[in-house]
């Protein structure tokens, strides 16, 4: 393939959904971003904030409508700590 036909093809099937990390030293927070083969952020899904108390108010507004749509439609692979969190909100399941 040429590189131009290897760049398009490439772009389709390579998205990850990560945390993207902003904030100061010490009071970090974190974007869940899907990123695309180069790493350039494509769509934001929400924030998570670890200095909160609880599981339930770390995580602070997930669009899980856009969340399933990138995870089911375009084959989008979460890390493992994004797909940690997802796991404990119920949004998807890990079969043993």
């Amino acid at each position: 393939m040429t590189k131009k036909i290897k760049r398009q093809f490439s772009r389709y099937l390579n998205y990850k959904i990560r945390l993207f990390r902003t904030g100061r030293r010490g009071k970090s927070f974190y974007k869940i971003v899907v990123v695309n083969w180069n790493n350039r952020i494509v769509s934001q899904l929400g924030y998570y904030n670890p200095h909160a108390d609880g599981l339930t108010y770390k995580l602070i507004g997930l669009d899980k409508a856009a969340t399933l749509r990138w995870l089911v439609e375009k084959k989008a692979t979460p890390t493992y700590f994004v797909f940690f969190v997802f796991e404990k909100i119920g949004l998807i399941k890990y079969k043993n």
